[in-house]
């Protein structure tokens, strides 16, 4: 299975951290939403959107997938309930070597997406075995990855992925990152 693109929009530091904080962890859906026109150079002229499902206990706890958020203003198809994500499979405070055991398991396909053109999204890239997980789940449904876009990534580059992160003509320039 060939990686595929990650584009990131920032790195994860500074103001891109607070301002992803508020947005997960402050009850601010609206931050996602304006965040996520940030994603919009980034994208593909004709892909459709899927933005990384949430757990259903994170997504009862916090009341929204700020993935979904990310996508709300992008003027584009959003696949926002066509993969759902396995309950107990959360990343967060996960070890980098138990990050990149995730499976694709954890992922159920609820629709048919074969001969879709999809490009992930997700807010934060850390060791980009969410990103690799789903793009397995999906590519064995039928649908086509054609990239994914994240609005912050940390700064090492998972040798699963094929990382020529691009950033948004008004972020960092140059440079690899972990996606």
């Amino acid at each position: 299975l060939p990686g595929f693109e990650v584009r990131s929009a920032f790195a994860y530091e500074g103001a891109m951290v607070s301002a992803i904080h508020r947005m997960k962890f402050g009850d601010e859906p609206e931050l996602a939403v304006q965040l996520g026109l940030l994603l919009q150079p980034l994208l593909d002229e004709t892909a459709v959107l899927l933005p990384v499902p949430l757990g259903p206990k994170r997504r009862r706890t916090r009341g929204y997938n700020q993935s979904r958020e990310l996508c709300r203003r992008l003027g584009r198809r959003v696949l926002a309930h066509a993969v759902e994500r396995r309950a107990g499979t959360p990343q967060r405070g996960r070890s980098r070597a138990a990050r990149r055991a995730l499976s694709p398991s954890v992922f159920r396909v609820r629709r048919a997406l074969a001969g879709q053109r999809v490009v992930l999204v997700d807010d934060v890239v850390t060791t980009g075995a969410t990103l690799w997980a789903l793009a397995r789940a999906v590519r064995a449904a039928g649908a086509r990855v054609e990239s994914a876009v994240v609005l912050a990534h940390t700064p090492v580059c998972p040798p699963m992925l094929s990382c020529g992160v691009r950033h948004a003509p008004d972020g960092p320039t140059g440079g690899r990152g972990e996606s």
